[in-house]
């Protein structure tokens, strides 16, 4: 699988926690697709049991501290420094 890795700036990361915070599944709708459809947010449940169809369109991992299993992808694959190599 293809993946796209970005740095977020901290403006830029208040943005995307904004709606995403620590929710196990987003969905999220553009406004003018809402607007065509006619579905208004307090309409919206966040405990729907919706399944994403199979799978979701995006896949999206949050890294938010150097403990994250990223970290240890990259030490894996010899990208980060590994512990022991920084002695």
């Amino acid at each position: 699988m293809a993946n796209n890795i970005f740095i977020v700036p901290e403006k830029d990361w208040e943005i995307i926690r904004k709606y995403i915070s620590s929710r196990n599944a987003v969905v999220l709708i553009h406004e003018d697709t809402a607007k065509k459809v006619g579905v208004a947010q307090d309409m919206l449940n966040d405990s729907s049991d919706y399944d994403f169809g199979g799978e979701a369109d995006v896949m999206l991992d949050l890294v938010t501290n150097k403990d994250h299993y990223f970290f240890t992808h990259l030490k894996e694959d010899d990208i980060l420094k590994k512990e022991d190599d920084n002695e």
